[in-house]
């Protein structure tokens, strides 16, 4: 069994298979990401790479693709243990190609393989042979197939790797760091194994067409397996994919956009059936049992279940899938912490046939505004870093919102941060006004929410039986009861 990274207590498994150079710290962020929102990550250190390179560094071995394969899924096996529960396979570059053969596998009939229910690949090598150039695979051999012998000088040629691979903006530190030491500590010849035969390796064939949901994802601003060779060499493969081109990502999008990419696959989970619940979503059962009391009038608590019950509810189609990315993105800066989906939230509001009424005179109807909202926050993103708004560190993030907020931000401040001659950004005035819309209108459902309420103390809510004690830090006999519970 392969050493194994895990995340999550409850919920849908996710195996998460890594690129050439990398471990199962290559999903660092994206399973602490993924775990907060309902999902067990289990992280594989494949062969020849992170604690596996130890194992494997005192025996002669062969890193073929059919050996590897073999490793992975006797850990699945393990992993899963006789569970009929669904699961999802994901795999970036390298572990892409292993991914899909694991898929044709379990497709197959392996036993311990059932119920595999979809697959996401960030920019995966092909099954079949790898569209490589001939000098960079030489290249790459030359600079990390062997030691130098000069500690500093490994290094360098480490970082080189890394950079060449990073899309246009640069990694945050800590992460570059942490990809830099998976690169020296991996097994050498595992990494020439790959490029002399391993992404040479021709299985297209034996994959042949996988009938399963699939989410391929690659950077725009990669070389070798950007967009169009995923349309080339992988759709062809699985024809219920979706293909999303990341703008100004490069090819180790697990490391630049952990947040996006938890983002794309919770709701790839949730689009294909799969139930989740995060695991900090829970109501108190003190709560609870206050709700369903008869100090709750019956209108209450309708009107209480049914916030509660809007995690569950069916995503609307008013906002796009970026648009609603970027929404998310945005409120996990303002209100951070927040154990339910805001943007969620505010996208139903959206579908409902009548809002609050109130708007500010400058901005358009709420659903066109709730559009280019988003849009506009993207569009200043990609001027100044030219990647979108989710894709930014938090730093960035709230650089952005914070001149947003200020009037500082719009497409008639060119010396500033302009958007852009993109249609529908809003001018400075405007997004300083949508942003208030958006902090009142994300508070509003966050203070709303009965599991805020618990979290503060509140207990306002149960009315029925109406309030006696109204002098400061006086509370009524069943108030005293709930906070003792």
């Amino acid at each position: 069994m392969l050493p194994v990274t895990t995340k999550g207590q409850d919920g849908p498994l996710i195996i998460m298979l890594h690129w050439l150079g990398g471990s199962a710290r290559t999903w660092t962020d994206v399973i602490e990401a993924c775990a907060s929102r309902g999902l067990v990550c289990a992280a594989l250190d494949l062969p020849g790479f992170g604690h596996s390179s130890a194992l494997d560094a005192s025996k002669a071995t062969s890193f073929t693709v059919a050996t590897s394969v073999e490793a992975i899924i006797a850990t699945i096996q393990a992993l899963r243990s006789g569970s009929r529960e669904p699961w999802v396979l994901v795999g970036h570059s390298m572990g892409g190609k292993f991914a899909t053969i694991v898929a044709r596998a379990a497709l197959d009939g392996t036993q311990g393989l059932e119920d595999l229910r979809g697959l996401i690949l960030f920019s995966p090598s092909p099954s079949g042979p790898e569209p490589m150039d001939e000098s960079v695979r030489g290249k790459n051999i030359e600079s990390l197939g062997h030691s130098t012998l000069d500690a500093q000088e490994d290094r360098t040629r480490a970082e080189t790797f890394v950079d060449t691979n990073t899309g246009k903006l640069p990694l945050v530190d800590a992460v570059r760091t942490r990809a830099v030491d998976d690169l020296l500590r991996m097994n050498r010849s595992a990494f020439v194994d790959w490029f002399t035969t391993g992404s040479r390796e021709d299985w297209a064939d034996r994959v042949g067409v996988i009938p399963l949901p699939a989410l391929i994802l690659a950077g725009t601003a990669e070389s070798a397996l950007g967009p169009d060779a995923q349309r080339e060499h992988t759709l062809r493969h699985l024809p219920q994919a979706k293909l999303t081109a990341m703008e100004g990502a490069g090819h180790l999008s697990p490391l630049e956009r952990p947040a996006e990419l938890a983002d794309r696959i919770v709701e790839f989970v949730k689009e294909i059936g799969i139930p989740l619940r995060r695991p900090d979503a829970e109501l108190a059962s003190s709560t609870r049992a206050l709700i369903d009391s008869s100090l709750t009038s019956s209108q209450t608590r309708a009107v209480m279940n049914q916030r509660l019950a809007d995690d569950s509810l069916p995503e609307p189609s008013i906002l796009t899938p970026d648009e609603l990315l970027t929404l998310r993105a945005a409120a996990a800066r303002i209100i951070p912490g927040c154990p339910f989906d805001l943007a969620a939230r505010v996208h139903r509001w959206l579908a409902q046939p009548a809002h609050d009424g109130w708007r500010h005179a400058s901005l358009p109807p709420d659903t066109e505004a709730w559009q280019r909202g988003p849009r506009s926050l993207d569009s200043s993103s990609l001027h100044k870093y030219g990647v979108g708004f989710s894709a930014l560190d938090v730093s960035r993030q709230d650089e952005i919102l914070s001149k947003a907020r200020d009037g500082k931000l719009g497409k008639d401040l060119l010396t500033v941060l302009h958007l852009g001659e993109g249609s529908g950004s809003f001018t400075a005035a405007e997004m300083s006004d949508w942003f208030g819309d958006l902090h009142a209108e994300l508070t509003r459902i966050y203070m709303a929410d009965p599991r805020t309420m618990d979290r503060i103390g509140f207990t306002g809510f149960a009315d029925e039986g109406g309030f006696t004690s109204i002098r400061l830090n006086e509370k009524e006999l069943f108030e005293q009861e709930v906070s003792e519970q």
